[in-house]
């Protein structure tokens, strides 16, 4: 298991327990300790290093949703939602755990819930990454008039805020605004750049039909992070149109190998039979149909930290 350094911590009274590991018996050390342990990866060595502070102090809201935390980010939406609300009775004014239980409350599908603790979050303490949250669930609710209006006052707390130009740029492209994404997307780049940003820039652009403009989003994209699946998806697509099949169908491959989909296949088997490649096609046909056979039809949801890929499938 990993380990992690603390830094320096109060000269306090420890113990060491079965496992070796030697213990402050502050609770503040143990928040710290867990903290550092969860940003090394070592979400065990957190959940446990939590659970121990809150022994000795059962109230603690920090500490309390802290474990919330590590609850909701091992994919324990119902048990985080427990330890945010614990943490609220304690300190019910907090806007950051306001806004933690309502994205778990949004894991577990109780989506009015989730937008009470966004507004609520709001009201404390106005914050873009929380406007994009809350318009988010507002999208997905089929309010994208609202929607709008949460991202655009994100927007006007903070021009460059990244969450809430992903999240509209991603809406606006569902609608066909590709002009306006394009705009949202380049401002997303200059306030943190990111493979799904230039990705997203990448097939608005393609879809302005500005090909040559589009295909230089998806090598920065691709050189970001090549893990995505998505990266890999809209830079075959824009390949395609540009007439370079064998840098699709590369690109193709390496997204079915990433992240299979039916729709990929699909598209992949497409630009093969364009290459004049029919048995390959044939081949890429079948294994697309094979996986819907298999496949269940995915649901939208929101991860933790708010905001959706903003590119397309």
């Amino acid at each position: 298991m990993a380990s992690a350094s603390v830094g320096q911590l109060p000269e306090t009274p420890s113990v060491v327990t079965g496992d070796g590991r030697a213990n402050s018996l502050d609770s503040s050390s143990y928040l710290r300790a867990g903290v550092a342990e969860q940003g090394a990866g070592d979400h065990e060595g957190a959940e446990r290093s939590f659970r121990r502070g809150l022994e000795l102090t059962p109230d603690d809201p920090g500490l309390r949703a802290a474990l919330g935390g590590i609850l909701l980010q091992t994919g324990r939406p119902g048990e985080a939602v427990a330890e945010y609300r614990r943490a609220l009775a304690v300190s019910p004014d907090d806007a950051r755990i306001h806004n933690e239980l309502a994205l778990a409350l949004l894991e577990v599908g109780d989506l009015a819930g989730a937008g009470k603790h966004f507004n609520r979050s709001l009201a404390i303490e106005p914050r873009c990454e929380v406007y994009a949250d809350l318009g988010l669930l507002q999208d997905l609710s089929g309010r994208e008039d609202l929607a709008r209006k949460s991202y655009e006052k994100g927007i006007a707390l903070d021009e460059r805020c990244v969450p809430a130009r992903m999240n509209l740029a991603s809406m606006l492209i569902e609608d066909g605004g590709y002009a306006e994404a394009a705009l949202h997307y380049r401002k997303a780049i200059e306030g943190k750049p990111s493979a799904e940003a230039h990705s997203g820039l990448g097939y608005a652009l393609n879809q302005l039909g500005r090909l040559d403009e589009a295909a230089g989003q998806h090598e920065a994209a691709v050189a970001l992070d090549p893990s995505l699946a998505v990266v890999h998806r809209n830079r075959a697509l824009t390949q395609a149109r540009l007439g370079n099949y064998q840098e699709a169908i590369e690109s193709y491959r390496r997204a079915v190998a990433i992240e299979p989909r039916v729709s990929t296949y699909y598209s992949l088997a497409g630009v093969l039979r364009a290459a004049g490649r029919g048995d390959e096609a044939d081949e890429a046909y079948r294994r697309g149909r094979e996986l819907s056979r298999r496949q269940v039809a995915p649901t939208k949801n929101l991860s933790p930290g708010g905001s959706r890929p903003g590119v397309r499938p």
